[in-house]
C-alpha cells in the first residue's frame, strides 16, 4: 500500500507502509493535552491500547527525554520530538514554531520500505527508527549553525578584536553549552532500554515474546546510542576548542590594552623629559649671549677674569649634560625593569 498523505486543520494523517489499515501518523499542536481524551479513546479502539493519562505526563514541555513502554504503546520524548507509537499509528505532539521539526519525518516513515535492513521492522520500530533519524538531524542542523557561528567569529577576529568578540564567543558557548546538554539527556534516554532485554522485547507492541525481539531493538538502539556520542564528543571537543580561543582573544586583548597603556606612558614620558629640556634650555639661553661676552665688571673694584667667559659656559654646558644624562638613565632603568617590553 503506498503512503498517502491528507491534511485536515492542524493535523496530518499519513498511511504507514506497514499494510495495515489502522497505521497512520496524526500530528497535534501544543493543545494536545487540552483535546487528547479523543485520540486516547481511538488508540483504545483500533490498537487496543490501554493508555491513560498518567502514562502521557512525559510528554510535557518540562520533562526529561524518556523511551519507555506504556500498556500497549511506545511513549517517547527526546527533546523537540514527542509522540505515542501503537501498532498501527503515531500520535506526535508538536511545539508552536517547532514545526520544521516534521519535515525529515514523514519523508523518513516513507523512505523506510527501501532500506532492506528495516523492512522486516514492524511499524512501532519503523516509526522509532524515524524519530530517532529526526531527533539527530535536528541536533545536526544545531551543531552545524554553532560552528558557522563559530566560523564567522573566526572570520572577524583579525579585522575587529575588542570585547564584542568575547560577548559573541560567550552567547555562543552557552547555544553549545545548552546543546550540550539536550543532546547528554536524548543519548542517555536511548541508553537506559539497552539494559533491560525484557523492555526491548516489548517494544514488540504486536508480539513482544517471540524470540530475538530484543536483540533487533538493541541493533537500532545502539546504532542510534553510537551516533548520538560521537555527537557528544564533538559537542565537547567543539566547547573545548571555544575555550581556547576565548582564553586566546583575552590575552591578545590584554596584550593590546598592554601596547597601548605602554604607549601612553612613553607618551606621558617625552613629554616630560621635553619640558624639562625645554626649561633648562631656556633658562641659560637667556643668559647664553651674555655668557658669551667679555665679562663686564659692575664696579672696578671688583675683581674680574673679563678676558675668559668660559666659566659660565662650562656651567651651562654641565648643567645641559647633567639632565640629559639623567634622562637616559632613567630611560634605561625603564627598559631593563621590563616597562618598554
Amino acid at each position: 500500500m503506498e503512503p498517502s498523505l491528507t491534511r485536515s486543520g492542524s493535523r496530518e494523517k499519513l498511511q504507514a507502509p506497514q499494510p495495515s489499515p489502522a497505521a497512520h501518523v496524526r500530528t497535534r499542536r501544543s493543545d494536545f493535552f487540552v483535546s487528547l481524551d479523543e485520540d486516547v479513546e481511538e488508540v483504545k479502539n483500533q490498537n487496543q491500547s490501554n493508555l491513560q493519562f498518567r502514562d502521557l505526563r512525559c510528554l510535557q514541555g518540562i520533562s526529561n527525554s524518556v523511551l519507555m513502554v506504556r500498556r500497549g504503546s511506545l511513549v517517547i520524548s527526546l527533546d523537540v520530538m514527542r509522540a505515542v507509537v501503537t501498532r498501527g499509528a503515531l500520535y506526535i505532539v508538536v511545539q508552536d514554531g517547532a514545526d520544521a521539526v516534521l519535515q525529515p519525518l514523514l519523508p523518513r516513515l516513507e523512505s523506510l520500505k527501501d532500506i532492506p535492513e528495516l523492512q522486516d521492522y514492524p511499524f512501532e520500530l519503523q516509526a522509532l527508527e524515524a524519530i530517532l533519524y529526526t531527533v539527530f538531524n535536528w541536533h545536526i542542523d544545531k551543531v552545524k549553525r554553532c560552528l558557522n557561528k563559530a566560523h564567522n567569529i573566526l572570520s572577524n577576529i583579525d579585522v575587529i578584536l575588542n570585547d564584542e568578540i568575547l560577548n559573541q564567543f560567550a552567547a555562543l558557548q552557552r547555544s553549545i553549552d545548552k546543546e550540550l546538554k539536550h543532546v547528554e539527556d536524548v543519548a542517555k534516554a536511548v541508553d537506559e532500554p539497552q539494559s533491560n532485554h525484557s523492555l526491548m522485547a516489548q517494544m514488540f507492541l504486536a508480539s513482544p515474546n517471540e524470540q530475538g525481539n530484543a536483540e533487533l531493538v538493541e541493533s537500532l538502539l545502539d546504532g542510534y546510542s553510537m551516533v548520538f556520542e560521537m555527537m557528544l564528543l564533538h559537542l565537547r571537543s567543539l566547547d573545548r576548542d571555544i575555550d581556547s580561543l576565548q582564553d586566546m582573544v583575552q590575552l591578545r586583548l590584554k596584550i593590546r590594552r598592554n601596547r597601548i597603556i605602554v604607549a601612553d606612558m612613553r607618551f606621558t614620558f617625552a613629554t616630560t623629559v621635553f619640558a624639562a629640556t625645554a626649561l633648562v634650555g631656556a633658562f641659560f639661553g637667556e643668559n647664553l649671549k651674555s655668557g658669551l661676552e667679555p665679562f663686564q665688571p659692575a664696579s672696578p673694584s671688583i675683581a674680574t677674569n673679563a678676558e675668559s667667559p668660559w666659566p659660565w659656559m662650562m656651567v651651562t654646558l654641565g648643567s645641559c649634560s647633567a639632565a640629559i644624562l639623567t634622562i637616559g638613565s632613567v630611560l634605561i632603568c625603564l627598559h631593563f625593569s621590563g616597562l618598554f617590553r
